[in-house]
């Protein structure tokens, strides 16, 4: 999402440490639906906004479209600290300095998935996202020592395939997208990782609510020197909107603090695999609601791509799913294996 909450290697993982560090909120709720379907309609509705701004109504302003996004998040952020809904801690000086690398490329990250999206399909633009995912994956691997089975392996060659057939052939498809796409997968594998470590060096600021409200808090400076430039083109554009594209840019604005509210509420009440799951099935009405609202619809070949990348996105998942299951029973026969000087001593 450009506001994809900002996952760490896999989405279980990432999912398990904000679930756990917004463990104080108490025990799974009574509304897991009711959080699925919120959540999905934010996330499948942040991509489209995003879409809606850059190519219907021409606002092509990325750096003026996230200052307000920023201050939004920001903005509420500071409301759950005051009110105390949410324990969000102070960043000491040391901490500030570490996090704004990890601004920076948030920054570049959604800046560049809004161009990326003014200049091509969605269909496109969410199946060669997958790279990010490949891109983290052989990261995780180098830096973090993580294995990959079979199934990762098979499922990358998938999307990778995917991609490739359909991009092949799509007409929407244009040079400075696949520039604009190429960056963000960049900066979004490198956000990932640079995300990873930094929470296991600080775990005490993995909360959910803590890094959005941060990352928000720490872009406006980022933003502010970029802004004022074009600042006048951007508020003429803006009162030449018609009602509905007013309308469009303050949901746009509010829709990336709302996507985050979404996630959490969907960690708090489902599991990190229901959450997963979620994520993954939400490309599949971006692609279809991006291809009927902009009129952008793949060829015959293209759909074919569609269908064998989402075969390897799901297979990924699956495997995903899997070995968190594997690693959480290891973990849970660790706990309940007593040591050995207990054993020595039954004896």
């Amino acid at each position: 999402m450009i506001r994809e909450n900002k996952k760490t290697l896999d989405d279980d993982e990432a999912s398990d440490s904000m679930s756990q560090a917004n463990g104080a909120m108490g025990d799974r709720g009574a509304y897991p639906v009711t959080a699925i379907v919120t959540y999905a309609i934010c996330s499948v509705g942040m991509i489209l906004m995003n879409k809606m701004m850059t190519a219907k109504y021409k606002l092509i302003r990325p750096v003026q479209l996230l200052m307000l996004q920023s201050l939004a998040g920001t903005l509420l952020g500071f409301t759950m600290k005051r009110t105390r809904m949410a324990d969000i801690i102070d960043l000491d000086a040391k901490v500030m300095i570490r996090w704004l690398p990890l601004s920076c490329i948030f920054v570049a990250m959604l800046g560049t998935s809004l161009m990326s999206l003014s200049s091509m399909s969605m269909a496109m633009y969410t199946l060669l996202k997958n790279g990010a995912m490949f891109l983290t994956a052989i990261g995780d691997v180098y830096i973090y020592d993580r294995k990959l089975s079979s199934d990762h392996i098979l499922a990358f060659y998938l999307m990778g395939l995917g991609s490739v057939l359909s991009t092949g052939v799509d007409r929407w498809i244009t040079t400075s997208g696949l520039v604009w796409t190429t960056l963000n997968i960049l900066f979004t594998a490198g956000y990932n990782l640079y995300l990873k470590k930094f929470l296991s060096d600080h775990k005490e600021y993995g909360g959910h609510w803590v890094t959005m409200y941060y990352n928000n808090l720490l872009s406006l400076p980022l933003l502010l020197p970029f802004c004022f430039g074009g600042l006048d083109g951007f508020v003429r554009e803006v009162s030449a909107l018609e009602y509905d594209g007013k309308l469009s840019l303050f949901v746009f604005t509010v829709a990336g603090a709302l996507l985050s509210v979404s996630s959490l509420f969907c960690l708090h009440e489902t599991t990190p695999t229901t959450y997963t799951v979620v994520g993954a099935t939400c490309k599949i009405p971006n692609i279809i609601l991006g291809a009927i609202i902009f009129d952008q619809y793949p060829t015959k070949q293209g759909v074919l791509g569609i269908v064998v990348a989402f075969a390897g996105i799901f297979l990924y998942t699956s495997a995903s799913i899997h070995d968190r299951a594997y690693h959480d029973a290891k973990k849970k026969n660790a706990c309940e294996t007593p040591p050995e000087d207990d054993l020595e001593r039954g004896k």
